[in-house]
């Protein structure tokens, strides 16, 4: 095996191109899935010093694994119109093979063995003999008694365009181990052009690349030695042998080892980046592998589409066995909210079905009113023939917008599955970590995606603004219900206040006392003036206002349609005061200047607020109460003294409850 006139540092800056180590090696996943697996095994030994991927595909026959894996630059995916035997559309494009790990790893071993016959095509010419040996036509990589019997020409024509094929049979028959010559038209010195087809059912193959070997050869002039770079053995198996493939990953760097058996940080663990190196990597092999996701636990119609396409698709199961534990079935991780908080998907996701000179394209946008964890599920993740292209993100649309839009972009995540166009030939880069800016179709996804323009626009305009709405209409509510929470912890400090200096000041509890059980004491003016609603009324942030006495929650918005459910029952809202043991019901008032600032009515239990007051202007709403109520409270304790009266309503209004 060779690679002619590759230099050895050129192998280890394209081996470096996939980043860490884990999207090194879906690539063997992604090979595995080219091969029509079903079932695709990874296994990390005990001391990770040896890592296998085995599949039940197609497995290699000798030829294959030659023009195939070993192969740098001019992949053959693309036969068959880019997909595989079953249909499958081919993830491999580039032709880097086996290089994806060359930097991880000291050697490769690989084993394999395939049912499906090896086709190829070749040209020779004839010499004297009638008789041309197999090795004419499929070289010597496999020797000739393991050919015999086992080669079916299906196509041989002489180089000459005017003359017809020439038939089996009449003008050539194919022995157990040559192919004789009988027409008069093969005349020695013709080229002939051969499509030939090998069983290479009872060969398995077994090779072992040698990484640090071949990257040892950097700095030497001749590189004809890159021939023995890989150690090639061919051995015969038995009829029931299924065919299969096993690729082992022989003596993993240091680095590698660290990276994979590193412990999580404590106290970090919302986020993928901060976890054992153990859970990264599964949570990463399975991001960017073709398998099946996680799209059932989300309750939206373009979640659900997309999980329809996968159930249509042809996936393969990977299962991971990690050290010593149990084997598991890994599964695509995508964001799915919380229970208490899946009420309004199907209101916030945004469909994306793009149709664009060849590109189709369909998905979702998820804006979110949380923001997402981990963080690695934020932004758009863009699949391409079943495989991530680069991490979750906007395209770097990030670093050039700021303020609101730029932080409400932690709360969308989106999923964007490729169905045509965007092919890796042409419009990704060879680690599969991003786009070509100059593919047309690239730009017609970025434009559908995010505008065209210089500010922000498309999809995630919509997404944003989607955000931005909600949390408009959220402070609004939220404000509101801080506003009544002030009021009524100021009602509670008032009756402490009140408590406190009755116990504390015998001569003005029994002032008090006097006050409470003077039933002569009524409101004058002030409770004929309108009430003062400090609810929210009909709307609010142009939502309609509904009371739910049923609500657990302080409120609720339904965004879809556009109301909001509040519980005026939650002791938030009361608005009753505890004072000279009595219950004195708070009412505000839509007063003028002219009215006094609070009126006591003891026969009726009312305390009545000139929320219309001019003061007011001056205070926030629970320093006014306070204000107003002890005050006019001081005023009846002692009416007769201004100094005892300004004194008592101070000393009160200063009191902090312990």
């Amino acid at each position: 095996m060779r690679l002619s006139g590759v230099d050895p540092s050129i192998i280890r800056e394209l081996s470096g191109i996939y980043k860490p180590f884990v999207k090194a090696f879906k690539e063997l996943v992604s090979n595995a899935y080219d091969a029509d697996a079903d079932n695709i095994v990874v296994r990390v030994a005990d001391d990770f010093g040896t890592i296998e991927i085995w599949d039940d595909g197609t497995g290699m026959t000798p030829f294959s694994f030659r023009e195939d894996f070993t192969r740098l630059g001019g992949s053959t995916a693309w036969a068959g119109e880019g997909r595989s035997p079953r249909g499958r559309p081919r993830i491999g494009s580039k032709g880097i093979g086996f290089l994806a790990v060359a930097r991880y790893c000291s050697q490769l071993e690989v084993i394999s063995l395939s049912r499906v016959p090896y086709r190829g095509e070749a040209w020779f010419r004839r010499s004297n003999r009638k008789h041309i040996p197999f090795s004419m036509v499929a070289g010597e990589l496999v020797p000739e008694p393991m050919l015999s019997n086992r080669l079916k020409v299906e196509t041989l024509e002489l180089c000459d365009r005017k003359s017809a094929p020439l038939r089996e049979g009449s003008d050539f028959v194919v022995h157990a181990s040559d192919i004789e010559l009988l027409s008069k038209r093969a005349t020695s010195g013709q080229q002939f052009h051969v499509r030939y087809a090998v069983d290479c059912s009872h060969i398995r193959l077994k090779a072992l690349l040698d990484f640090d070997y071949l990257l040892s050869l950097q700095r030497r002039a001749d590189l004809r030695v890159l021939e023995d770079f890989c150690a090639f053995e061919l051995g015969e198996t038995g009829e029931h042998s299924g065919p299969a493939t096993v690729i082992r990953l022989r003596g993993l760097k240091e680095f590698v080892v660290r990276e994979l058996s590193a412990p999580a940080l404590k106290g970090k663990a919302r986020n993928i980046a901060f976890k054992s190196g153990r859970d990264q990597f599964l949570w990463r092999l399975a991001r960017t592998s073709p398998i099946a996701d996680d799209h059932r636990g989300l309750d939206c119609i373009a979640a659900r589409r997309l999980a329809d396409l996968q159930d249509q698709a042809d996936l393969p199961t990977l299962r991971v066995q990690w050290r010593n534990e149990r084997p598991i079935d890994l599964r695509r991780s995508v964001y799915v909210p919380k229970p208490d908080s899946r009420h309004d998907l199907e209101d916030t996701a945004i469909e994306v079905d793009i149709r664009h000179n060849g590109l189709r394209a369909v998905g979702y946008l998820l804006p979110r009113n949380e923001v997402i964890y981990p963080a690695e599920l934020r932004g758009i993740s863009v699949r391409v023939r079943k495989v991530a292209i680069g991490d979750a993100g906007f395209f770097g649309w990030e670093t050039m917008i700021s303020g609101a839009q730029k932080a409400a972009m932690s709360q969308v995540t989106g999923e964007i599955l490729v169905l045509e166009g965007l092919d890796a030939a042409d419009a990704i880069n060879p680690g599969r970590e991003s786009f070509y800016a100059e593919s047309e179709q690239y730009r017609a996804l970025c434009s559908a995606l995010f505008g065209s323009g210089e500010s922000i626009g498309g999809h995630v305009k919509t997404a944003i603004k989607c955000i931005l709405d909600r949390v408009h209409v959220r402070s609004q509510v939220q404000g509101r219900l801080t506003e009544a929470k002030a009021r009524r912890k100021c009602l509670t400090d008032i009756g402490d206040a009140v408590s406190h200096f009755r116990r504390q000041d015998p001569e003005v509890g029994r002032r008090l006392v006097r006050f409470f059980k003077d039933l002569s004491i009524r409101a004058n003016g002030l409770s004929e003036t309108r009430d003062y609603n400090l609810r929210p009324g009909h709307k609010l942030a142009g939502f309609e206002v509904v009371e739910d006495g049923d609500l657990r929650v302080p409120f609720e918005v339904d965004f879809a349609n556009r109301r909001i459910r509040l519980n005026y029952e939650q002791d938030l809202w009361h608005q009753d005061l505890y004072i000279g043991g009595q219950f004195y019901r708070v009412v505000f008032k839509q007063g003028r200047a002219e009215h006094p600032i609070c009126e006591f009515d003891n026969q009726d239990r009312c305390v009545y607020v000139n929320w219309g007051h001019p003061v007011k202007l001056n205070m926030d709403d629970a320093a006014f109460l306070k204000t107003a109520i002890l005050l006019r409270l001081a005023n009846h304790a002692a009416p007769d003294d201004a100094d005892t009266m300004m004194h008592l309503a101070l000393n009160m209004m200063a009191f902090r409850a312990e």
